[in-house]
C-alpha cells in the first residue's frame, strides 16, 4: 500500500531518531504509536489535505524496542511495525 511509506527502519541515532512517514491520501488521518505490551505514545493526526506530504515524529525519548503505528483513515486501517534502536 503506497499511502503511507515510514523510514527509515530501524529508527535510531543516525536518523536523528526521527521517524518519517510519507502521506500520499489527500486527508486527514489518525495515528497512533504502541509498544509492545500495548502502552499508547502518541495519537496525533496528520493532516495531508495538501498531500504529498512527509510527517516527522521524533522517537528519541523513546525506549529501545518495537512500535506498532496505527494510521485510520475514513476508509481503512493501517498498521506498521517499527524498531526503535
Amino acid at each position: 500500500d503506497a499511502s503511507f511509506i515510514l523510514y527509515p527502519n530501524p529508527v535510531n541515532s543516525l536518523s536523528n531518531d526521527i521517524l518519517f512517514i510519507d502521506q500520499n491520501i489527500s486527508e486527514v488521518v489518525t495515528l497512533d504509536i504502541f509498544d509492545f505490551y500495548g502502552i499508547l505514545y502518541l495519537n496525533t493526526s496528520l493532516d495531508g489535505r495538501n498531500s504529498p506530504v512527509t510527517h516527522e515524529i521524533n522517537m528519541a525519548d523513546y525506549p529501545e524496542g518495537m512500535y506498532f503505528i496505527r494510521i485510520t483513515s475514513k476508509d481503512d486501517v493501517n498498521v506498521y511495525t517499527v524498531v526503535k534502536d
